[in-house]
């Protein structure tokens, strides 16, 4: 199989994630104990989904994307810098609302509109008025946008406050570190949004989305090292909780290591974590092997099995070549040996599994540029 086709056998067939315990775990799972957990799982985030979309927080914000805030603009798209770190929180929680968006009920983690503002070109309270959006130049230290909740309420009872907007200067140029906004309906805060970033240079740096709404939780984190000549670092995290209790989390550990002739020697240690399971990968190899133009066997590159989140062993993962078409099949082992087609099995989190999967094979695109 070519790589292209190996790289989207990766990802249309989910095999994920792999590796290492240094700790003791619990005995392995039997086959049936293995079925309930996955079952269970499965049908778990489809009652996940509905409560989210049933969330009043979650309500509001959607309702304010559909009318738009009055300030949108590609600020963030223009400021060169800024840009890439902008790119990695949209990545960071790219798997999540991939996954949701599959699902009938349309739950969309895109929280991008929010960044995209000129905040101090536009502070100040910006009223919706007969179908328009009217400003006033006060507070000078704020943006607070005024609107109806749902769209046919008669009045503004909604409220959407900017605040707390940080920058520091790297080249000239006013690069943003810190922002945060709240949505009130009346006098009840229904939804929140931090967003934080260290940036020491133009080589390095770190940041932080933070976001609530009824009992969920999403967090993202990401951070680039390239300020050393031999490996550039990256790390990222998705994080949903709901009452403060981990249902799904994404982590990456990436380290590129330049090679002769332009190509980089590339180590991802990864992890996806879905309700009670927790899928775990190793991958190690060069990008022209990776995204050339020759044939490779995934189970050289590829290290995958999955576990409960206390660490019993469910099984592993392994691929096999299907002659008939020519290209690699993603197969799931139990622990007792019995192996079965991977699409089989996994349903309803095999949607999470290939944007996990998108996510890293983006990330190394873009960075490897």
């Amino acid at each position: 199989m070519k790589t292209k086709s190996l790289l989207m056998g990766l990802m249309l067939l989910f095999g994920t994630i792999g590796f290492i315990s240094c700790e003791k775990d619990p005995a392995p799972l039997t086959q049936q104990e293995a079925d309930t957990e996955i079952t269970d799982a499965n049908s778990q985030v489809t009652a996940t989904t509905l409560e989210i979309s049933n969330t009043e927080g979650y309500k509001v914000q959607s309702q304010l994307l559909e009318l738009g805030l009055p300030f949108e603009d590609e600020y963030y798209k223009k400021n060169s810098f800024f840009s890439k770190n902008r790119y990695s929180l949209e990545k960071v929680k790219e798997p999540a609302f991939n996954f949701f968006n599959s699902k009938s009920e349309g739950i969309d983690f895109d929280f991008e509109h929010f960044l995209e503002i000129d905040f101090t070109e536009n502070v100040g309270t910006w009223t919706w008025t007969n179908g328009v959006w009217v400003h006033t130049a006060t507070p000078n230290d704020k943006i607070i946008v005024k609107f109806p909740y749902p769209l046919n309420n008669s009045t503004n009872n909604a409220t959407l406050t900017y605040y707390d907007y940080t920058t520091k200067l790297i080249y000239g140029e006013s690069v943003p570190t810190g922002l945060k906004c709240k949505i009130e309906i009346g006098t009840t805060e229904v939804f929140s949004f931090v967003f934080t970033a260290n940036i020491p240079s133009v080589t390095e740096f770190s940041s932080k989305l933070d976001v609530k709404f009824g009992k969920f939780n999403v967090i993202g984190e990401e951070s680039y090292n390239a300020s050393s000549t031999s490996k550039i670092e990256m790390t990222h995290s998705f994080t949903l909780k709901k009452d403060g209790t981990t249902i799904y989390r994404e982590s990456a550990d990436y380290t590129m290591t330049p090679k002769e002739n332009q190509d980089l020697h590339i180590v991802i240690n990864a992890k996806l974590r879905i309700l009670s399971l927790e899928f775990r990968m190793k991958m190690e190899f060069d990008f022209s092997q990776m995204f050339g133009d020759v044939m490779v066997n995934p189970n050289d590159i590829v290290s995958m099995s999955l576990y409960t989140s206390d660490g019993a062993k469910v099984g592993t993962f392994t691929f096999k070549y299907n002659s008939s078409y020519e290209d690699w099949d993603l197969y799931f082992v139990y622990t007792n040996g019995t192996e079965v087609a991977a699409q089989t099995v996994f349903e309803e989190i095999g949607y999470m599994l290939d944007g996990f999967w998108d996510t890293i094979f983006e990330q190394i695109f873009y960075f490897s540029k």
